[in-house]
């Protein structure tokens, strides 16, 4: 089994837990839910691998960690599965940002930049620890963020049976997007379309237009929800991760 789907079905464990204790507030839902039929399935079952083959695209979100608000502005590789963003917030002062499945590495930033951070990447001065999702909100976003890209379709009906449900169709930024939950788990699928509709179970909703393309997706966190929008592919992929020239756990 690939790292990616490996951390892709514990991710998906942990987004249950976290959502069992998480506070009631939720994203504005259109009328639904219900099952996802086999047309709407096939979609969505195209929206990772549209990821995948975009390389990867820009990235914006705003997280809460240690009671700061932390503005992350960057790129995400969907094909190595990492992402390097500029980290802003008040009260502290902006950071560059870098992470890939199982890592998270910072360094100081520009003073003044709250846009995607410049090329090249540094190759040394970095600060590394293990990324901890469950005890981080940081983590999970990041972690969910990076595994949203897969190098082929998923499933379509593994999604129908696994859970997967629409929600609603809506106008963001001037698109129509279609707004579903995600399947609450990978595994312990059934040989039949799920009847029953909770769209409280899932803790990842994705937002994608007419052909599959991913707009935005929101992501159940400790304190509620964190909405991540994704612009436009860069087609190129970014540089690996250095390795930090020093380590905190």
């Amino acid at each position: 089994m690939s790292l990616a789907r490996t951390v892709s079905t514990a991710l998906v464990a942990l987004l249950l837990v976290l959502g069992a204790g998480c506070s009631p507030d939720t994203p504005d839902t259109p009328a639904g839910p219900r099952p996802v039929t086999a047309e709407e399935a096939q979609l969505l079952a195209a929206t990772r691998f549209l990821n995948y083959n975009a390389v990867s695209r820009s990235v914006g979100t705003t997280i809460g960690a240690r009671g700061q608000q932390v503005q992350v502005t960057g790129w995400v590789d969907f094909t190595t599965h990492t992402g390097y963003a500029t980290a802003n917030g008040a009260g502290f002062a902006p950071q560059l940002l870098r992470w890939n499945l199982g890592t998270v590495a910072v360094q100081p930033g520009s003073p003044s930049s709250t846009a995607e951070p410049g090329m090249p990447m540094p190759t040394s001065g970095w600060q590394s620890r293990t990324m901890d999702p469950e005890r981080s909100d940081l983590d999970l976003v990041l972690l969910v963020i990076s595994n949203l890209g897969l190098d082929r379709p998923e499933n379509p009906l593994l999604l129908q049976q696994g859970g997967a449900l629409w929600l609603g169709t809506e106008q963001v930024d001037g698109h129509e997007l279609t707004q579903y939950a995600a399947p609450p788990t990978d595994q312990g699928a059934s040989t039949s379309p799920q009847t029953s509709v909770d769209p409280g179970a899932s803790g990842l909703r994705l937002w994608i237009d007419e052909v599959g393309r991913l707009h935005r997706a929101d992501i159940r966190v400790s304190s509620g929800w964190v909405t991540v929008t994704f612009g436009d592919g860069r087609g190129t992929s970014l540089p690996a991760l250095p390795t930090p020239s020093a380590t905190r756990s």
